[in-house]
């Protein structure tokens, strides 16, 4: 056989240009091949390059297994996304202990819950065979856990699970409770949760419900309290007072909001919506982007970079993390703005290019302008037969923009009709778009009912108390309670 005269690395090299499927079918060719095929740096190479939607990675924390069962996964879905209905084809459970409140699903694989009458946090693995403990205690407390919330972000090193809770420890006034947060990393060669000592989070209004944002990047917004932790840090920042040094931004302008904050693997982007005094009804945006203090004492964010769209986005998602240009420095970030209405979808693309600074502008804390560029990706008229103002969404998007997502419709009794369902079977549809290129593209399904198992329809499956979407390996989980006993219901699509 002409292989066995090929050293192995070669061959593996070789594999690398090929699909996950592909690599699937070659294991059947023979032995070497097979033993090839499980090559730690193979499916590093393949996790790195696809040109799929996936979660963040490669770490060294993800098992060689996890990173072929999303790929492989991941390009099964790609090959009928937008052409087919979704189809239900299995479904299994997971029993929850103890009725754990507030289920959170973490990085499409973890269900996080806190325990209230045992005072600890666990954690489901939805990954784990029929029959195994899919339950592992994460901490346990010696108070009563009072409010909380959890928040993957992303480091250097792969991901971090962070938990922010107040408790019933502080002997002072309720109004005076403090925060607290915990981090929980993945230990490589285990695969299992380990923390460090928690941290107390500084408290500026208490006796307020715990809110957590974050994204790709290593960034933990925590709401209410207003501040950001830095997990490669391990630092709180806040926000300096609003300023902006545009020579463009009206000084008359008035109703400042803030419409949304992003969180990249470099920056923090706030988008700040402001109507101008001399133009009546004219909605602007002040995109603003923030890093961290250039002085190691300093708790401040530095705001590093601003610029304004003569619009205001509706619905804004990331679909391409921060990428740096080699050659000159520029830092490349890409959103995606959706609107619907009247039976008219209209995807948007958005590109922030912040400059890099120069050594004397980065001393200076000096404020570069951002340019900002957008084009429309997709735009149809009537195509959901109707007004459709009632809708979801869920994404997928991995950091070198590669998308896949859904938008579900909520139907009223005429467009039902129309249809020929149920008013409560809401309509579905899927998209994938590629954002890696310089121009976006995209692809849309029909408009589509789902052919969820008989006994469950989408809008009913959402009436449960909790209910996520893993769009990248196809399958959704919601929580259900019968006769007193919580489980967590998987359930896989195509």
């Amino acid at each position: 056989m002409v292989a066995s005269f090929v050293p192995p690395e070669i061959i593996c090299h070789v594999l690398c240009f090929l699909t996950p499927c592909d690599i699937l079918r070659l294991r059947a060719v023979s032995k070497q091949f097979r033993d090839i095929t499980y090559t730690p740096s193979l499916w590093r190479t393949l996790y790195a390059n696809a040109r799929l939607p996936r979660p963040p990675g490669p770490f060294y924390s993800q098992s060689v297994h996890l990173l072929e069962r999303t790929l492989v996964k991941s390009e099964r879905l790609a090959q009928s996304w937008t052409a087919q209905p979704m189809e239900y084809t299995s479904s299994s459970e997971v029993p929850l202990r103890r009725s754990p409140t507030s289920l959170r699903i973490i990085n499409n694989q973890w269900l996080v819950g806190c325990e209230t009458l045992t005072r600890r946090f666990v954690v489901y693995d939805l990954d784990v065979k029929a029959g195994a403990d899919s339950q592992k205690i994460l901490w346990e407390h010696n108070e009563l856990i009072i409010d909380w919330d959890v928040c993957p972000v992303t480091s250097a090193e792969g991901l971090v699970l962070c938990i922010v809770f107040s408790d019933a420890a502080y002997e002072g006034p309720l109004a005076q409770r403090p925060w607290h947060l915990l981090e929980f990393r993945m230990n490589s060669g285990t695969g299992d949760l380990y923390h460090s000592h928690p941290l107390t989070v500084p408290t500026k209004y208490f006796n307020q419900p715990v809110i957590l944002d974050g994204g790709r990047g290593p960034f933990l917004y925590i709401g209410i309290q207003q501040v950001i932790f830095h997990v490669e840090e391990q630092r709180f920042y806040e926000f300096p007072p609003f300023y902006s040094v545009l020579d463009n931004f009206p000084r008359g302008s008035k109703a400042l909001t803030l419409a949304e904050n992003l969180f990249t693997k470099t920056h923090v982007i706030t988008l700040l919506r402001f109507f101008h005094d001399t133009e009546p009804g004219h909605l602007s945006t002040l995109v603003q982007a923030f890093t961290l203090p250039n002085g190691t004492e300093s708790n401040v964010l530095r705001l590093s970079h601003e610029g304004i769209m003569d619009d205001f986005p509706q619905v804004v998602d990331i679909i391409r993390n921060s990428l740096v240009d080699p050659v000159n420095g520029m830092t490349s970030i890409r959103l995606l703005d959706q609107s619907f209405g009247e039976g008219n979808v209209c995807l948007s693309c958005i590109d922030l290019m912040l400059p890099r600074p120069t050594p004397t502008n980065l001393d200076s804390n000096t404020v570069l302008p951002m340019s900002i560029r957008a084009h429309n990706i997709i735009r149809t008229s009537n195509i959901l037969h109707g007004s459709q103002n009632d809708w979801a969404r869920h994404i997928e998007a991995s950091d070198d923009g590669f998308v896949r997502g859904l938008w579900r419709f909520r139907m009223n009794a005429i467009d039902a009709l129309m249809y020929g369902v149920h008013a409560t079977d809401s309509p579905i549809m899927r998209f994938t778009i590629d954002a890696s290129e310089e121009k976006c593209t995209a692809v849309l399904g029909k408009v589509l009912p789902a052919n969820w198992h008989a006994d469950l329809t989408f809008d009913g499956i959402l009436h449960y108390s909790h209910a996520w979407m893993d769009g990248t390996r196809g399958r959704m989980c919601y929580e259900k309670n019968e006769y007193g006993e919580s489980v967590a219901v998987v359930m896989n699509f195509d």
